[in-house]
């Protein structure tokens, strides 16, 4: 495994859940293979036409904190093109990094993490999502099934 493999994928929830020292960013969804997307009651993502995963069944899906950011980057996820409109509720500062709580239009709040340098309080009513930032997990073995 590569460290950024170790970093940003982890192979397990309980994984996932010691590296981000939280449950948050953590949702109970459900895959729809007719529409190929993933949704529960506040939240609905189109899957890419490439990514199939079993109809009717249960995951777990973590978006990664470090994954996100309030301006598209080189790697934001244009497959998916996933942003949310929202605001900032809590900032909190933890060594060189900011921890941001962000909620959506519908009320879904997420954790963000952003390097102290890059906090720009001008440009946070949006959230993008990069590359990779999406890891859907089983939901009964707790193994990542796959990161988008």
């Amino acid at each position: 495994m590569t460290k950024e493999q170790a970093e940003f994928f982890p192979e397990t929830m309980h994984l996932y859940q010691t590296m981000y020292n939280s449950s948050e960013n953590i949702f109970l969804v459900q895959y729809f293979e007719k529409d190929n997307m993933l949704a529960n009651e506040e939240i609905k993502i189109k899957l890419p036409k490439e990514i199939k995963l079993v109809n009717q069944k249960e995951y777990w899906l973590a978006i990664n904190p470090n994954l996100i950011s309030f301006e598209k980057t080189k790697y934001f996820n244009k497959d998916l093109y996933l942003m949310y409109r929202g605001q900032v509720k809590t900032i909190k500062k933890i060594f060189k990094s900011v921890v941001c709580f962000f909620e959506t239009n519908n009320e879904v709040v997420l954790k963000v993490l952003v390097p102290e340098k890059e906090l720009n309080l001008k440009k946070m009513t949006t959230i993008y999502f990069d590359k990779h930032a999406l890891l859907i997990y089983d939901k009964i073995k707790n193994n990542l099934v796959v990161n988008i």
